[in-house]
């Protein structure tokens, strides 16, 4: 037992005793403050785990070729657990082919050939050689 008399005269209020029982439950957590402002309270328990979810699978449905600038598109025709996938692929822009450079070698050398990229068109460039000189002709 705890008893205050008040025989100092300190404090404003009427002799008094109390008598301490036994500790009650904890209560709840309070909200916790803003971040920064130092007022944070404890972190909470660990929450139960849940149910193992479905096993699930994916499969693929149509393929179909769009026209070249149209967008990719996947399509989900299945369900959440058995995954049917659709796919719109466009079509690639179809590349430009011009002759670029013609060079001629002296006779008896390799010919060849090379393809090459400038911005968005390929270029032939060649390199074949100088045939045979022919027969004189006939000045009839």
């Amino acid at each position: 037992m705890n008893c205050n008399n008040n025989e100092s005269n300190q404090r404003p209020f009427p002799p008094f005793c109390f008598i301490a029982g036994p500790t009650g439950a904890t209560g709840p957590t309070g909200p916790q403050g803003l971040p920064g402002m130092g007022f944070v309270g404890p972190t909470g328990p660990t929450g139960p785990t849940g149910p193992t979810g479905d096993a699930a699978t994916i499969s693929v449905g149509t393929v179909t070729t769009a026209t070249a600038g149209t967008p990719a598109a996947v399509e989900n025709v299945g369900t959440e657990n058995a995954a049917v996938l659709n796919f719109t692929i466009p079509e690639g822009a179809m590349p430009t082919l011009r002759i670029g450079t013609v060079t001629t070698t002296g006779p008896g050398e390799d010919a060849s050939a090379e393809i090459v990229l400038q911005g968005t068109d390929y270029l032939l460039n060649l390199t074949l050689p100088q045939g045979p000189t022919g027969p004189t002709g006939d000045n009839a």
